[in-house]
């Protein structure tokens, strides 16, 4: 996937992006059965000039971990302002987020990725 994200250019539309990302689910160490999904995640955004924000987060690196969660995976996120491609990669989504109208703590929750559930409460 990191390969063909590389490929990927600001200018280009929603559909060439995908005919060179395909849909193929990432695997997930230990977890045959139970890929990621491409994408990921999906996030949108309404912004106040009246054009839409889509954000799309593909799994290019996974490895095994102890604890929860039990894997660690490193995504990269495509933006796309209307149909086209903005740009990639999290310094950018960074930049542009809250310009977009977006809160820091909706992206503060994409980036955590896979969350644990919280401890039980000690009695």
């Amino acid at each position: 996937m990191r390969a063909r994200i590389a490929r990927v250019e600001v200018g280009q539309s929603r559909e060439q992006v995908h005919a060179i990302l395909g849909d193929a689910p990432v695997r997930r160490p230990g977890h045959p059965d139970d890929p990621f999904a491409t994408p990921l995640r999906t996030l949108e955004l309404a912004t106040g000039a009246g054009s839409a924000v889509r954000v799309e987060l593909y799994v290019v690196a996974a490895q095994p971990a102890e604890g929860c969660p039990d894997v660690h995976f490193r995504d990269v996120p495509i933006a796309f302002v209307g149909d086209t491609v903005a740009g990639t990669g999290w310094d950018f989504v960074e930049r542009s987020w809250r310009g977009w109208g977006g809160s820091l703590a909706a992206l503060r929750e994409a980036r955590d990725g896979r969350r644990c559930p919280p401890p039980p409460a000690v009695s």
